[in-house]
């Protein structure tokens, strides 16, 4: 029963060099997937600077447009001003039309910051979006665990049963039949 001993012994180096082997094989795999995470991560920063620069441009858009929109009422003010200097009209209504112009530059920087808000909003929810999405697919990296523990108790569990059964075959842990079968 000696050869029993030896192929449970046999198994368990087996087991042994499959533990030894499977390290290589999560590392090689772990930088597989950190490779594929740096690609994801790479996206990620790429579509964020686009976003960014798509924020940039419509900040520099909206402040041209207001500081345009206030050129406008200036030039807008003054012309009226003019009108009614040749006019020779004097008093409120030069004073309420001139505020019309006032008016009509607030209500047109009031919508030219809102689209740009709305826009921000949006190109906000675009960066979240991209977050999120690169978020879940990243890839999780295998653990390295220490392989040998579990080897050298599976051989050592191979030993044994292979033990155990020699003694509820023939009495003895080592095959020779001993007169008497002590059973378990």
């Amino acid at each position: 029963m000696w050869w029993m001993l030896a192929g449970a012994a046999l198994q368990g180096l087996q087991q042994i060099g499959a533990a030894r082997a499977q390290p290589a094989v999560d590392k090689a795999d772990n930088m597989k997937i950190q490779a594929y995470n740096k690609a994801v991560a790479t996206q990620a920063a790429k579509s964020f600077n686009q976003i960014n620069l798509q924020k940039a441009v419509l900040t520099s858009q909206v402040q041209e447009a207001i500081a345009s929109t206030y050129k406008q009422g200036q030039t807008e003010s003054a012309n009226r001003g003019l009108q009614a200097a040749a006019t020779d009209t004097m008093g409120a209504s030069v004073e309420q039309n001139l505020l019309d112009v006032d008016i009509k530059v607030d209500q047109a920087k009031s919508a030219l910051l809102y689209n740009a808000n709305i826009t921000d909003l949006s190109l906000n929810a675009q960066a979240q979006s991209v977050a999120d999405g690169s978020g879940f697919s990243l890839k999780a990296e295998k653990p390295m665990l220490n392989e040998w523990g579990a080897a050298v108790g599976g051989a050592m569990a191979q030993i044994g049963m292979s033990l155990f059964e020699n003694k509820a075959d023939t009495g003895s842990f080592f095959g020779s039949k001993t007169g008497r079968n002590q059973g378990l």
